[in-house]
């Protein structure tokens, strides 16, 4: 775990940095010690977040001589107080100001204690092509004293390329949650919807230019946000003729109303839900949220040719549509261009369609399980793992080719005291997982922990998967996780300590049950011990919590059979070496799938029953008493 501090100009704005960094304070505090740090004073406008801690400067924001000493002089302060490791900053000139704190860190204290060196993470923001020439010069000389420089895309990684830097490639991203609401198809979408700050640099004049004349009657033009150009474009909308309403997107809208000014929205989900298409006038843009918030939903988008953000956001036709803007077009071809694509697409349901499908795929890229990976990875490499080593074997079956292993891989790596190995045991992917997962972790820093890949002839299923990574395991303590569970990060420090002081052969925990979005369903707190008998009626231990002492008990395989082997490699060892003993604390995160609890439970069911008969050779009348038992508790476990 380590101390990760995000620095922000202002914690009360609504941009898209604060939104980023807001985000990223959110995910990671699960796994490392989490700071906000604002420049500016004020309350956080996207909400407090449990578990995170906020800090102000208290200073002004502005990048003056004066000011940026004093940036310096206090960033320096926290990192010494607070014993920061990594700071990863949103603004140019907040880049160079914790760079130069970060360099009085380290060493020792007064009191001879060791010091964290505070690395830097700076994340670029500011698209490479729409930099003042000067200012790109001096980002040249000052940027390779960075750490780390991070950027959003691969046009602008490109590009510092060329200048002989290395930048870091990690895109903004966003968790998904369009599964709360399913948007309706285009037919029955008519408005137009446009997110971001009223200011000179998003263009809106040429939006509501392109409106006006391409004759959009399907809907209105709806502008979500506020800013500075508010009042000169409610004037343009009064010389065109278009009839404005300023408020809420309800009932309250007169029907002749060509163009809504709704204000700023903390959530922007529901107008991008009903809205037909997305619209982009910006001069310049990096990596736009509200692209990514409309891929999400499921909303093409159609933007102007700007690199490098939509450039590398948008694929043209496909995914949406980029205007045809010549480089050296004049307002008026600008506005003619993006007229003529709102008239194509006015009533084009068939091509919006083919977008809106193809859009909500693409965004798979952006999402929470693609990118976090990334930024744990980062963190790990920045700061070196000096902490002692638990002697624990870690087994992963695996079955295609699922980005969600690496989330569950990352939360291993995050445990504050590490394992020795990680194996991952490939059950015969038909689509090369195995040389992929090769491929993606060779890469990985992951400190003294080693990650091997293991691979079965042919198909058995996950136990007989396990079995694979148990014999190769050279850890005393065998522990497991699937691909889409995750341990809390003192899961493995907490348990061995808790085995060695016990003695236990077999423990396990509680464990908090997540859905499909990593929204809390519920906790499972199973009893302190658990027998044979107990076990035969409920499992209560949940796989991704359990440890088995083998360097002390030998090695328990898992019948091969497709379910309930894991109950079935429980039942073996509590009955050779006694009752088993758990922490009733929830230390791991349990994905509960809709599939897995509706759809497949008569499945489960079956399973059961022939875990009873089958392989624990019981007669019917044992098993049908211990199946009702089982049944009666399942049902009071997961309603």
């Amino acid at each position: 775990m380590a101390h990760v501090a995000l620095l922000i100009q202002d914690i009360s704005a609504c941009g898209g940095v604060e939104k980023v960094m807001h985000g990223l304070a959110r995910d990671l505090r699960d796994s490392h010690q989490v700071t906000l740090v604002s420049v500016r004073e004020g309350e956080p406008y996207w909400g407090r977040l449990e578990g995170v801690e906020y800090r102000t400067l208290g200073l002004p924001a502005t990048g003056t001589r004066k000011n940026f000493r004093h940036w310096v002089t206090h960033l320096r302060r926290l990192m010494l107080e607070a014993r920061i490791e990594v700071m990863v900053s949103g603004y140019f000139a907040f880049h160079l100001a914790a760079q130069l704190a970060a360099r009085g860190t380290g060493g020792r204290d007064e009191a001879g204690n060791s010091r964290p060196l505070t690395r830097v993470i700076a994340q670029e923001h500011s698209a490479y092509h729409h930099d003042r020439r000067a200012k790109r010069v001096i980002k040249h000389l000052l940027y390779r004293h960075l750490d780390v420089l991070q950027v959003l895309n691969e046009v602008d990684a490109e590009c510092w390329r060329r200048r002989g830097l290395q930048p870091t490639v990690i895109p903004n991203y966003l968790d998904d949650l369009a599964e709360r609401e399913t948007r309706a198809e285009c037919e029955r979408q008519a408005d137009v919807v446009m997110v971001g700050r009223l200011a000179p640099i998003k263009r809106v004049d040429l939006a509501i230019r392109a409106f006006a004349h391409s004759g959009y009657r399907r809907g209105r033009l709806v502008l979500v946000g506020d800013g500075p150009e508010r009042e000169s474009l409610l004037a343009l909308c009064h010389e065109l003729g278009l009839k404005v309403f300023q408020g809420a997107n309800d009932d309250s809208v007169p029907d002749d109303t060509r163009v809504l000014f709704t204000g700023a929205l903390q959530d922007v989900s529901r107008e991008l839900r009903r809205a037909r298409l997305l619209l982009l006038t910006s001069e310049r843009e990096c990596l736009p949220m509200n692209v990514l918030e409309a891929k999400r939903e499921g909303l093409p988008c159609l933007s102007r040719p700007v690199r490098s953000g939509p450039l590398a956001l948008i694929r043209h036709d496909v995914d949406g549509v980029l205007s045809a803007e010549a480089d050296s077009a004049g307002e008026v071809e600008i506005v003619q261009e993006l007229a003529h694509e709102l008239a194509r697409l006015e009533f084009d349901d068939h091509r919006l369609l083919h977008l809106s499908k193809a859009a909500r795929e693409s965004f798979a890229h952006y999402s929470r399980d693609a990118v976090l990976p990334d930024y744990q990875r980062l963190i790990t490499r920045l700061v070196p793992r000096r902490r002692p080593m638990a002697d624990v074997s870690v087994i992963m079956p695996n079955y295609g080719y699922d980005r969600r292993l690496h989330a569950a891989v990352d939360s291993v790596l995050a445990q504050s005291e590490p394992v020795r190995e990680i194996l991952i045991s490939d059950d015969a992917s038909p689509d090369g997982a195995a040389a992929r997962l090769r491929e993606d972790f060779a890469a990985l820093e992951t400190g003294d922990v080693e990650i091997r890949i293991l691979e079965t002839d042919t198909n058995g299923g996950p136990g007989r998967a396990r079995n694979r990574a148990i014999a190769e395991a050279q850890g005393r303590y065998i522990a497991f996780l699937d691909a889409d569970d995750a341990w809390l990060p003192e899961k493995i420090e907490r348990q061995i300590a808790f085995m060695q002081e016990t003695g236990a052969g077999l423990s396990y925990t509680g464990y908090e049950m997540v859905d499909e979005q990593g929204n809390h369903v519920s906790h499972f707190a199973p009893p302190a011990r658990l027998t044979r008998d107990d076990m035969l009626r409920s499992n209560s231990i949940g796989c991704l919590t359990a440890i088995y002492d083998a360097g002390r008990f030998g090695r328990f395989y898992m019948p091969t059979i497709r379910k309930r082997q894991d109950l079935a490699l429980w039942l073996i060892i509590i009955g050779q070496l006694g009752p088993a003993q758990g922490m009733p604390e929830p230390l791991a995160r349990y994905t509960r799938r809709e599939s897995s609890v509706s759809s497949n439970k008569f499945k489960a069911a079956a399973y059961q029953w022939r875990l009873y008969r089958e392989v624990l050779g019981m007669d019917v009348i044992s098993a049908s008493r211990n199946f009702v038992h089982y049944a009666v508790n399942g049902y009071a476990k997961h309603r």
